[in-house]
């Protein structure tokens, strides 16, 4: 096999791409672990006495819940505009903002449980893709989320969808060169936290979840499109299943991707008796 990715280019556009690919899904598919102390973090409040002229001051919330002796308001300048802001998620909703973490981490440990098994029966093409596009129809409805309970619900369904997460460490030792998979492994890992970072700049100086999963819809729109014309069926895979016609039908794709069709018409010719 390796032989084989020689022959067809092991360090081409093609090996780019699906690192492209697996470094793009690896932030999208966990943004919501990284964002959630940003999206669930309560408003500043503003309050006063009750029938009193005295303007507004900064109070704490701690003071305002079950208090029929102050009026208040959420203050927009020192407040984050997140979920907590735009769905009252304090005093009696202040519950939910833990509840919706912990949906997310449900998620994951259901789809690590009941989806981990299809990849090793079924390939990584049709698993893969379907995540994704699951994925993209997730953070569009995150942007256009209507209640807490509408984020809860997208919540698990995208902790089910992390695991292709799961499968990016599959994916790069399977498709990308060994000599360059370790670099795509560290760059891929170092993107959790370096995403992390990016998500707090972006709350200090945009300050808009729905924007955020505006960008978010739309980079997982791009992953979509990657993996519908460059996600083919691992070689690897189909190799180890006996499947060898469509191995080859594979490397032919890679070798037109890689430019490099001449060289590995080159190799199966020398290798034709092994190939028959």
């Amino acid at each position: 096999m390796d032989i084989a990715f020689e022959a067809v280019g092991s360090q081409g556009k093609y090996q780019k791409i699906i690192a492209l690919l697996v470094i793009l899904v690896t932030p999208l598919t966990l943004l919501l672990s990284s964002a959630f102390p940003f999206l669930t973090k309560k408003p500043n409040f503003l309050c006063k006495e009750k029938d009193s002229i005295e303007v507004f001051h900064m109070c704490e919330e701690k003071y305002l819940c079950k208090n029929d002796f102050f009026e208040y308001k959420k203050n927009p300048s020192l407040s984050l505009n997140n979920w907590s802001y735009d769905y009252d998620l304090y005093c009696e909703k202040s519950y939910l903002s833990p509840f919706i973490g912990t949906t997310f981490f449900c998620g994951g440990i259901i789809g690590s449980i009941f989806l981990s098994p299809i990849p090793d029966k079924h390939g990584r093409k049709e698993i893969y893709k379907i995540l994704i596009i699951v994925l993209f129809i997730l953070h569009l409805n995150i942007f256009f989320a209507i209640n807490e309970w509408h984020i809860i619900l997208i919540n698990v369904l995208m902790g089910i969808t992390s695991y292709a997460y799961s499968m990016s460490t599959l994916i790069i030792t399977e498709y990308i060169d060994r000599a360059t998979a370790g670099i795509v492994m560290s760059v891929n890992n170092a993107i959790f936290p370096f995403s992390g970072i990016l998500i707090a700049l972006f709350f200090v100086y945009v300050n808009n979840w729905r924007f955020l999963f505006f960008i978010s819809s739309a980079l997982s729109l791009l992953c979509v499109l990657i993996s519908q014309q460059y996600f083919f069926e691992s070689p690897r895979w189909l190799n180890s299943k006996n499947r060898f016609v469509e191995t080859l039908a594979v490397f032919k794709e890679i070798a037109k991707i890689n430019d490099s069709e001449e060289n590995f018409n080159k190799f199966l010719s020398v290798n034709k008796s092994k190939i028959d």
